[in-house]
């Protein structure tokens, strides 16, 4: 199973104002940039299907986009009230991340012979 990009999901709303951005985007006078993107999407290889782009319209909502990866891992982000650059942006992000979680390196743990964050102890301390 391939760890990238399985499918992409916009979800936006046909009168909100919220979804303007990305309404004028998708069917609007900046559906160039929208079919630009379809065509960027990363080919299908090694016998694993191409990743699939959907438009999902939800009325009363706020849009959204919605990453899902061969991994299992979902990734959401809100797209409200957004220029468009920023929300292609968010695309790209999607399309180009590889559906890994991040995980936290807080370096090598200090190695003493007194494990103690307040110093020794000592009978004076009680």
């Amino acid at each position: 199973m391939s760890k990238g990009l399985r499918s992409l999901t916009v979800r936006l709303c046909s009168h909100g104002g919220s979804s303007a951005g990305i309404r004028s985007l998708v069917n609007g006078e900046n559906s160039n940039l929208w079919e630009s993107f379809q065509k960027s999407m990363p080919p299908a290889a090694n016998g694993q299907s191409q990743p699939s782009l959907n438009i999902e319209w939800k009325n009363g909502s706020h849009p959204m986009i919605k990453a899902t990866y061969g991994t299992g891992i979902e990734k959401t982000a809100c797209v409200k009230n957004l220029p468009i650059t920023r929300i292609i942006g968010q695309l790209e992000h999607f399309r180009d991340h590889g559906g890994s979680r991040r995980v936290a390196h807080h370096g090598s743990f200090t190695k003493t012979s007194v494990p103690s964050l307040q110093g020794a102890w000592t009978p004076a301390r009680k």
